[in-house]
């Protein structure tokens, strides 16, 4: 059986859980509820597959303008702005976008209009590595379930055409049993890491679980960790 190769995230203590890292040129997804760590853990590992892997990485912002993400990211000291003029990192701009149609059509209402936005931006800095955050923006604005799960496919067939390891982010709601909003992605995509923020003592508490990733073998516990100066540790 051939073995899957593996995209190491960089993220302290989480590829452990994975044995490396993620299954290479899939797309996975990490939900969670608001402020649950989900747009730094993205970011977190797209920086570490430039700055320690060599893997530029495009940043498709979805709700949040690039400038708002690079401003209150600035704190953990990843000098996103550096990276842009260098060449390896690439954001594209779909806060304020209006996506209904699934087809291919080239308009600003079509999702491949987006997709071939994703993939100019793939090609022009060799990106290896793409975040879509949050799909949640891009998927409610379809009324029919079929709808969602078509552009998801594909979305994830582009991405992985364009040799990329993906990460997907999206809304989860506090209920149990809903691992997103709309509950479609964990069905489609290769993976699934949900963040919580959970109260134990009177103490806020972050947690990750692992709860599908194809192909390869992976801790399915409940694994602490904290959002510290540099980004997630994972203890």
């Amino acid at each position: 059986m051939k073995q899957i190769q593996k995209t190491p995230t960089g993220i302290y203590g989480f590829d452990e859980l994975l044995s490396g890292g993620l299954p290479k040129d899939l797309t996975i997804l990490v939900s969670g509820s608001s402020g649950t760590g989900k747009t730094i853990f993205c970011t977190q590992y797209l920086y570490e597959g430039i700055t320690r892997f060599n893997e530029p990485g495009v940043f498709v912002a979805c709700e949040e303008t690039p400038g708002k993400i690079k401003r209150l990211l600035s704190p953990l000291g990843w000098e996103l702005d550096k990276l842009e003029k260098e060449g390896k990192l690439m954001f594209v701009d779909a806060a304020d976008r209006w996506i209904t149609d699934i087809s291919d059509v080239g308009d600003d209402y079509g999702l491949g209009k987006l997709m071939n936005d994703i993939e100019a931006a793939v090609k022009k800095i060799g990106a290896k590595r793409v975040v879509i955050d949050p799909s949640t923006s891009i998927l409610l604005q379809f009324k029919e379930q079929i709808a969602i799960r078509r552009a998801l496919h594909k979305i994830d067939r582009k991405l992985e055409g364009l040799g990329c390891t993906s990460i997907i982010t999206a809304e989860r709601p506090e209920m149990e049993g809903m691992t997103t909003t709309l509950n479609i992605e964990n069905f489609v995509l290769d993976g699934v890491i949900v963040l919580r923020n959970v109260i134990i003592h009177n103490n806020l508490q972050r947690v990750l679980t692992i709860e599908k990733m194809r192909g390869i073998r992976n801790d399915a516990g409940i694994h602490k960790f904290e959002i510290t100066n540099k980004g997630i540790v994972v203890k």
